[in-house]
């Protein structure tokens, strides 16, 4: 289980009128498993850097060796939760937006374009353009 410091809680809420964050924020029950939780809290914490595991060590009271050791047993390492998010929150903003990729992968926290694209064709195979179109087409489609 993940203790968040309880001044956490009163930081104020991203506004969410702005077409760009509305479909990123994301209201559902609490996870019930380590790894759901851990990317909940992350996805909180985050609107363009993503925290380093230890300063997510440091916001949740657990220790870097802890946390890592969680990781582990749950079958994944810290990177590839944060590679995970960052593969959600690229589908939905170049689905459900028409930001530049420029400005996608701004928000996302890559230091280029490029990294951006490589990094999304990795993950799907294919560029983030091509995934864009395809999106598009099938919401025509229905």
């Amino acid at each position: 289980m993940i203790a968040i410091d309880t001044t956490l809680l009163s930081l104020a809420q991203p506004l969410t009128d702005s077409p760009y964050l509305s479909p990123l924020i994301n209201i559902s029950t609490p996870a019930t498993d380590f790894i759901g939780s851990l990317r909940q809290v992350i996805k909180s914490l985050s609107i363009k850097k993503y925290p380093t595991l230890s300063e997510f060590a440091q916001i949740t009271g657990i220790s870097s060796r802890t946390l890592q050791r969680q990781l582990r047993e749950a079958g994944v390492n810290y990177t590839e939760v944060i590679n995970q998010i960052q593969f959600e929150r690229a589908k939905i903003l170049l689905k459900d937006t028409d930001l530049k990729l420029r400005e996608i992968s701004e928000q996302l926290g890559y230091s280029t374009q490029e990294h951006f694209s490589s990094a999304f064709k990795r993950w799907t195979g294919i560029t983030p353009q091509l995934f864009r179109h395809f999106s598009s087409e099938k919401e025509l489609e229905t």
